[in-house]
């Protein structure tokens, strides 16, 4: 056939459109095919030259008669057309475009169009044109086209690489043509498929927060994700900003794993954004706020939370400002010495060690307090003792007391000898010489008591008890190491696992000593039974233990022990031989405590401390003649020592009163009681007198009785930390649950305040306030704040009068606050003031008071510090009547945009949302944001929108995007060009994102779908690129 005359041809193409015409009869010598990467075409480029040489001579010719179509000219049946549109669909040479033009293909399916796709490897955009087509003549929706598109996994195995590759492809020519719900098809290749097959997603993922978050936090494969892609997912900055915040609400975890990869510049972003939202107090604050009710891995966990917020350079401030903490607590701090050592030990920075000294300087004179600190520090390997001498070089008695209470851990033979050398220079005591001597010479723990351990100075003290204990590996060496606090030696010596005292988990650690103590809590671990389980019943050892006492043994007693065979029968011999020791006139009160203390730490008897202190105060109860008054002398010495040895606490006594009352006993032991609060207070700590249980049973107290008790209790803990959560009331009602007079928890701690911070004066009670808060006892003093008009005196005791505050007080208290801020008055306690006011405004009626106070003031300087605490514990009503307040201000300062994009994202994460409310605010405030456009307010816009609920969000976030490219500040207009969607969950129904499609027969062109890089699809806010296709970062 010659193609000289076209118009043959032409005619037969137009007669029947879509048929194909012969091959050319011009075929020269063919170019091997190669494929393009888009595989568009298989020709090669001689013959793809000579094809369109013909078309565009011919092109004139073929416009008309499309134009003008012939009167001939019938479509083909339906199926012809499906054949048709498979077999051109089928081959690249055919430009997808043309087949598109095929008419009614419906009868397709859509599984069979999917398998069709698999098998002849069609390239993901030539398929995607396809499916377009197909999805808008069958009018289905996006769910159901996603469902059917992920079936297919079931027809091919996508363990292939190659399908891995065709099918990811496919769905990524679906995602940007909307056929499918773009949040659901992403988690599902998220889960379904390593990061590597769905690099051409990145993008994408990386551009969408929830895409992103669900990647990096919930998906199957989040640790490969992370792996794979771990410098551009960190690189995204806004993205993790917005990520990062939102996981230190809902998992600290999640979040400290996120913090730890990120760079100090987006750390410090994610500071001031999450401080915004919460007030984070000082990482020492951290520490005392829940003494002594102490939760070990809560309390490393929020530590380890303010200081991944803090920067690098403040590393090193911050250890020393936890070290210092540990004079805020008595001298059984041993719990939070592991709880620095163990995050400083984390930090992983240098050790600020001279810094450290001059605080043992500056508090010499609680220099023993610091003694578990300085232990578990140098046995975590923090420093050495040899590098803390080199700084101690300076001869005085100030370096003399720090040598002489810093335990020595280093095993380093001239170390040791010249701290001997240096101590007896410093104690020339001939009782000091003696202890040592004996020390040396026993070397057994046998015929030492804990007394005479005690004698010795910390600095010779560890390395001697070490060398003991190194030699015998019994129980007797554990008691030792227990009541020295050397738990590190405990486990590392006679447990033999390792040369660390302490690993990171601190259970196994706080079973054994609780065990050891007989306090119990959860089963011992199997590899410490051995050595410590006492449940069988030892006769051989029990016979042993009566005569090391044997002198104090009736007849009677010793041969009933001999024929002991249980614990029970044994019991009983205890406690008559109690009995008759307290009755012998000559049995000192020190010999009756030793007694008790030897019984207490045997392992004759389950509980063995527990059943002596009970035995013996129910000996007291039942000795109801004038033989226990001969003896109250002796008693109150007994106390002493139990008190001391830590055998008894107030409460065991004041329970026994309770539960058994006798006057005439419970007289001389509450005088026992106060005589020793009285005289001898260190042997008391914070908890003794502030546990719940101690407290339910002082309030059964009656009299004289409690007055005097609490009186005591109030002057010993005047200026003790007292962090404590008045609320923490097991067995009371709560504040507001009754509606008459009565007493709680709270009732005792109120009672135990500073007098002139309970005086009628609400005025001066502030000013004392003011004048006299501390880190220590800001949270119970704020309480009393709040909660004064509430309370009155009875005796010695505030009973809980009314359930409602007085509106009037809301009033003062909030003015009084507010006048500090307002003037600038916070003086070098801003920090501490700042926190006060956060724990007054989470009593909702404060912050209500707070919010109105604003609506009818201006801004002043520190407005955000005195708003937005108030603002996170006020209703939704309050939110939208203050946004609504907002609007109408005509403040246009930096000060009120920053306040108020503050006070928007609070706002923000209320259940709550109005896009009405929130649109007019950003209207009001974005012309006047461009001035100022920093990290901080382009953090504060997104985090708005990704704490609003998803309705809210999505409108939200159309009317940002539309607004942003209508200003000119290219310095916003770039700053703001991500705005992550709103952290919503997954899977979700999708609504239609389509239009509904006028189908016909004719080709419609507004199915011509985008392609172009304008194409900005967002799928309910979920799609990625918001302004452009290039992702920026800032």
């Amino acid at each position: 056939m010659s193609y000289n005359d076209g118009s043959d041809i032409l005619k037969s193409i137009i007669m029947t459109p879509y048929s194909c015409p012969n091959p050319p009869d011009e075929i020269g010598q063919q170019d091997a095919n190669i494929a393009t990467s888009t595989l568009d075409s298989l020709f090669s480029d001689r013959d793809l030259s000579m094809k369109m040489s013909k078309i565009t001579n011919n092109l004139s010719r073929t416009m008309q008669l499309q134009k003008d179509r012939a009167n001939n000219s019938k479509f083909q049946p339906k199926i012809a057309n499906i054949a048709l549109f498979k077999d051109l669909f089928m081959q690249p040479e055919v430009n997808i475009i043309s087949v598109m033009q095929i008419d009614s293909i419906a009868q397709i399916h859509i599984e069979e169009m999917l398998t069709l796709i698999l098998e002849q490897k069609i390239p993901g955009p030539r398929a995607g044109l396809a499916l377009f087509k197909l999805f808008h003549e069958l009018r289905i929706t996006p769910k159901e086209f996603y469902m059917k598109l992920i079936s297919i996994e079931r027809l091919k195995d996508l363990n292939n690489d190659l399908y891995r590759n065709l099918f990811i492809r496919l769905c990524y020519s679906c995602y940007h043509l909307k056929l499918v719900p773009h949040r659901d098809l992403l988690g599902y290749i998220i889960d379904k498929f390593h990061p590597k097959y769905y690099e051409i997603f990145i993008n994408e993922i990386l551009s969408s927060f929830p895409i992103l978050k669900y990647a990096l936090t919930e998906s199957r494969m989040k640790q490969e994700f992370k792996n794979h892609y771990a410098i551009k997912i960190f690189s995204s900055k806004t993205q993790m900003v917005q990520i990062s915040t939102y996981y230190y609400f809902k998992d600290l975890n999640i979040f400290n794993e996120l913090m730890s990869f990120l760079t100090p510049d987006v750390i410090d972003r994610v500071s001031k954004l999450i401080k915004t939202l919460k007030y984070i107090a000082p990482v020492q604050n951290v520490l005392i706020q829940n003494y002594p009710f102490e939760d070990i891995n809560k309390t490393i966990t929020a530590i380890k939370t303010v200081i991944q917020m803090s920067s690098k350079k403040d590393y090193k401030k911050l250890i020393l400002n936890l070290c210092e903490t540990i004079f805020s607590f008595n001298s059984s701090n041993t719990v939070q010495a592991f709880i620095i050592a163990e995050i400083i030990t984390q930090m992983k920075v240098e050790f600020p060690l001279h810094g450290y000294i001059d605080l043992l300087r500056k508090h010499v004179d609680a220099i023993p307090y610091a003694e578990s600190l300085s232990t578990e520090l140098q046995e975590r390997g923090v420093f050495s003792f040899e590098r803390f001498m080199s700084y101690l070089n300076e001869d005085n008695s100030i370096n003399a007391s720090i040598f002489m209470n810093t335990p020595c851990v280093s095993q380093n033979k001239n170390t040791i000898e010249s701290n001997i050398a240096r101590a007896q220079k410093y104690d020339p005591s001939e009782e000091f010489e003696h202890y040592l001597k004996k020390f040396m010479t026993e070397m057994t723990f046998s015929h030492i008591t804990i007394d005479e351990v005690l004698r010795l100075p910390p600095v010779i003290r560890y390395n001697v008890v070490r060398s003991i204990a190194e030699k015998n590996k019994n129980s007797s060496s554990l008691d030792i190491l227990i009541e020295v606090n050397y738990f590190g030696l405990a486990i590392g010596l006679l447990f033999d696992i390792g040369k660390k005292p302490v690993n990171s988990n601190i259970l196994p650690l706080k079973q054994i000593f609780e065990y050891k103590l007989n306090q119990m809590e959860k089963p011992i671990p199997q590899y410490y039974r051995d050595l410590l389980d006492p449940i069988m019943f030892s006769k051989h050892y029990a016979i042993e233990f009566f005569q090391k006492h044997s002198s104090y043994c009736s007849l009677q007693v010793y041969n009933a022990i001999l024929q002991v065979n249980d614990q029970h029968s044994f019991k009983t011999i205890i406690g008559q031989f109690l009995k008759d020791l307290l009755a012998f006139p000559g049995a000192s009160a020190d010999d009756i405590a030793g007694f008790i203390w030897d019984f207490s730490y045997s392992v004759l008897i389950d509980n063995p401390k527990d059943f002596i202190i009970k035995t013996f105060l129910s000996i007291l109860f039942e000795n109801r003649e004038k033989s226990l008054c001969f003896r109250c002398k002796s008693l109150c010495q007994i106390f002493e020592r139990l008190f001391e040895w830590k055998l008894m606490t107030p409460y065991s006594l004041i329970h026994k009163i309770i539960a058994d009352p006798f006057p005439e006993v419970e007289n001389i032991l509450m005088n026992c009681l106060f005589k020793l609060i009285t005289s001898r207070s260190n042997l008391f700590s914070l908890s003794d007198f502030l546990n719940p249980k101690f407290v339910d049973d002082v309030l059964q107290l009656e009299g004289q009785e409690l007055s005097t008790l609490i009186e005591l209790i109030s002057k010993h803990l005047n200026h003790c930390a007292m962090p404590i959560d008045i609320n923490r009331n097991d067995g009371n009602k709560q504040m507001g649950d009754q509606s008459v007079a009565s007493a709680n928890y709270a009732s005792f701690i109120y009672s135990i305040l500073p007098e002139k911070l309970r005086q009628d004066d609400f005025n001066a009670v502030f000013e004392y306030f003011l004048q006299n808060v501390s880190w220590q006892n800001v949270d119970v003093w704020c309480s009393w704040l709040v909660n004064k008009p509430c309370y009155r005196m009875e005796g010695r005791i505030y009973v809980s009068i009314v359930p409602n505050r007085p509106d009037d007080h809301y009033q003062k208290l909030v003015s009084l606050f507010q006048n500090l801020f307002q003037n600038s008055s916070l003086g070098k306690t801003s920090d501490l003031i700042k926190y006060a006011w956060v724990v007054v405004c989470q009593d909702e009626h404060i912050a209500k008071c707070a919010v109105e106070n604003m609506m009818n003031l201006e801004f002043f300087p520190n407005v955000s510090d005195f708003i937005t605490p108030s603002l996170r514990h006020s209703s939704d009503v309050i939110h939208s009547r203050f946004l609504s307040r907002l609007i109408s201000m005509g403040d246009k300062s930096d000060n009120f945009i920053s306040t108020s994009l503050c006070s928007m994202l609070i706002c923000a994460t209320s259940k709550n949302n109005s896009y009405d409310t929130f649109s007019n605010c950003f209207t009001k405030i974005l012309p006047y944001i461009s001035r100022s456009a920093n990290a901080y307010t382009i953090d504060l816009i997104n985090g708005v929108i990704a704490f609003l609920d998803e309705s809210c969000s999505d409108q939200l976030s159309h009317t940002l995007r539309n607004y942003m490219k209508t200003i000119d500040s290219s310095t916003l207009y770039s700053n703001l060009r991500i705005i992550p969607s709103q952290p919503s969950s997954w899977f979700k129904e999708e609504k239609q994102v389509l239009p509904q499609i006028d189908q016909s027969n004719t080709y419609n062109h507004s199915l011509q779908p985008n392609i172009g890089p304008e194409s900005n699809v967002d799928d309910q806010g979920a799609y990625d690129y918001i302004f452009g296709d290039d992702d920026v970062l800032l």
